[in-house]
């Protein structure tokens, strides 16, 4: 007998009488379930006391005791929360391709001199002078193909997601003087997104461009960086259980605007920072497809992510240099074998610490909340990497972070070839 003192003898299946409950016996079910499932047993309550049905709901009446907890776990989109943390991961390492000088080590260019000619070598001295030779390269043209992985572990009953992605971006960019430049860029990513012991993924397109540039000289740095995206999402869920199957899809696009700040001082080898990371996405209604009663409606709303990391970077450059062209007209060269870096970096965050998006049953219903987990007001951003330059168009670069929150990690691990013309 259910809450509402009621039970219902009326499905024989198989030679065996099954005891449809209905009333408030879901909501009993609630603290054992997974923290976005919860509010949903009372949703489907209300729905039932109100006369409602569907096949999902028949479905849910005939299981068993031990069956409920596995079957409601299925039912919110955990994968709308979470791709838009994913979004916000994607383009953070999108403007980690931009040839900022804190991407790139560009150093301050000394003055073009006669002096200059004849200078023999320094090795791991940091001071490499940019690769192109400032007199001859006033605006450069680049190319970056990438792939990465994206790992965030789950916390708290909430699922995490594994994220692949491939792409390209490309840009120019352009010296003003000798401490300005200013560039712009667009990218292309294609990532497969699949959440971590639920069978939900989202295959989207993301198309990102930005405007940056920044100022150096021997003493420090500040580089910023402006810029808007849009993402094309493919959703896909299944939801499966004793004999119920439905394979609801949905496909919607959100938009992302992003602005970064970066000041630092020039240490030798030590640069310490700190910086503002802005991304913003907006997220448009959208309605799954499907007949099964398990398809949800989700509502417009918007994730805002501000992070403040502050922190540091230690690098070595060790490398070559040298100076050609005729005396009249010197131009400084540098061919940089390999730059080793690691990075820490303590991050608040003031914007939201969690994704949340109301949803509703697409046939009806009450709305539910479908959060990505709060992953708290701060974390550690440890990270290391290293590039190289294989002539003075092209070089590579591999890299790994792990962002270390209360309860979870996010681990990041990329790696990109870039030709400069």
């Amino acid at each position: 007998m259910n809450a509402s003192g009621r039970v219902r003898f009326d499905q024989l299946l198989d030679g065996y009488l099954y005891l449809l409950l209905s009333g408030g016996l879901y909501g009993d079910f609630a603290p054992q379930l997974r923290p976005n499932a919860r509010p949903i047993t009372h949703v489907i309550d209300a729905y039932q006391a109100a006369g409602g049905s569907s096949p999902l709901t028949d479905a849910l009446d005939a299981l068993g005791y031990s069956q409920v907890p596995g079957a409601f776990n299925q039912l919110p989109g955990n994968v709308f929360a979470m791709g838009r943390v994913a979004v916000v991961d994607l383009r953070k390492n999108f403007n980690g391709l931009l040839p900022t000088f804190q991407n790139t080590f560009d150093e301050y260019v000394p003055p073009l001199t006669s002096s200059y000619r004849g200078q023999s070598p320094e090795v791991g001295s940091g001071k490499c002078g940019v690769g192109s030779g400032y007199a001859s390269h006033r605006c450069e043209y680049w190319a970056t193909p990438t792939g990465r992985w994206i790992d965030r572990s789950s916390q708290g009953g909430y699922y995490g997601y594994g994220l692949g992605n491939a792409g390209v971006a490309l840009g120019v960019s352009r010296r003003i003087n000798r401490n300005h430049h200013i560039g712009l860029a667009v990218g292309y990513d294609y990532a497969n997104l699949d959440m971590h012991d639920i069978s939900q993924k989202d295959e989207f397109h993301a198309v990102n461009a930005a405007l940056y540039g920044g100022y150096v000289d021997r003493c420090q740095f500040l580089d910023w960086q402006v810029g808007y995206g849009k993402n094309f999402h493919n959703t896909e869920r299944t939801v499966a259980f004793n004999g119920f199957y439905a394979k609801p899809t949905a496909d919607y696009d959100d938009d992302v605007f992003a602005l970064g700040l970066m000041y630092g001082r020039r240490c030798g080898a030590f640069l310490p920072s700190v910086g503002l990371e802005l991304v913003q996405v907006w997220t448009p209604m959208f309605v799954e497809d499907g007949v099964s009663g398990a398809e949800l409606r989700g509502e417009r709303s918007d994730y805002t992510s501000v992070e403040l990391p502050i922190g540091f970077r230690l690098r070595a450059a060790f490398c070559e240099r040298g100076v050609s062209g005729s005396h009249s007209s010197p131009r400084v060269r540098s061919t940089r074998l390999v730059e080793p870096e690691l990075r820490a970096f303590w991050v608040p965050q003031l914007g939201d610490q969690s994704s949340r998006i109301g949803t509703a049953f697409a046939g009806g219903g009450g709305e539910f909340l479908v959060d990505s987990g709060d992953f708290g007001w701060q974390h550690v951003r440890l990270g290391s990497g290293l590039t190289a330059r294989f002539s003075r168009c092209w070089s590579g670069s591999i890299n790994y972070d792990a962002a270390l929150y209360s309860g979870t990690t996010r681990q990041t691990a990329s790696v990109a070839l870039t030709a400069r013309f």
